[in-house]
């Protein structure tokens, strides 16, 4: 089950970084026969059939841009960065995501859970009343993995919990620090 989701996680990576290519042969009613040789099924219906060994898909670590948890109004409450060449206004990214969730929400049912914008991939997901999203470069499968895991961390610490409710209706952010728990877990975790 891992090796498929991994296998599925880098398909996907795939599909995201070549829908520019996939909505050109669209608009441009290439023929399905050339749309299915840039796929290469043959491959994976050997697979299937047990023709060919299965490869083992591989993972590699992603390189770690943002990590930023923020109130559902756009809020910046936390923000990790990871990378210091990006430089990009918090506050005027954090209120871009939660723009583009509501607005994915509103036509299509459904927040944003990944995109990508050029190497970039953003991972979004909903800790009511609170969002968090991890940007990062490379592969998508570990990076879900931590993002999982780190959410799954912030959502049962009640001092880290109480730490994000307290700054929500404050309006203070959360810095930095290692007594707020926070730091402690992005830097186990990340």
């Amino acid at each position: 089950m891992n090796l498929l989701a991994i296998k599925i996680s880098n398909e996907h990576d795939k599909l995201l970084q070549n829908l520019d290519v996939w909505d050109r042969m669209k608009k441009e009613n290439v023929p399905i026969s050339e749309r299915l040789e840039k796929i290469d099924i043959n491959d994976q219906i050997l697979t299937m059939l047990k023709k060919k060994a299965a490869e083992i898909p591989e993972t590699s670590p992603e390189s770690p841009i943002l990590l930023l948890i923020m109130a559902n109004s756009g809020i910046p409450l936390y923000t990790k960065i990871f990378n210091k060449e990006w430089k990009i206004n918090e506050e005027l990214f954090s209120g871009f995501l939660s723009a583009f969730n509501s607005f994915s929400d509103e036509i299509f049912s459904e927040g944003l859970d990944r995109a990508s914008f050029g190497k970039y991939t953003s991972l979004m997901t909903g800790m009511p009343p609170f969002m968090s999203c991890y940007v990062f470069e490379g592969q998508s499968f570990l990076a879900h993995q931590k993002f999982s895991k780190f959410n799954e961390n912030v959502h049962e610490s009640e001092q880290i919990w109480e730490k994000l409710t307290s700054s929500n209706r404050t309006g203070e952010v959360i810095r930095d620090d290692i007594s707020a728990g926070l730091g402690k877990l992005v830097e186990t975790i990340f």
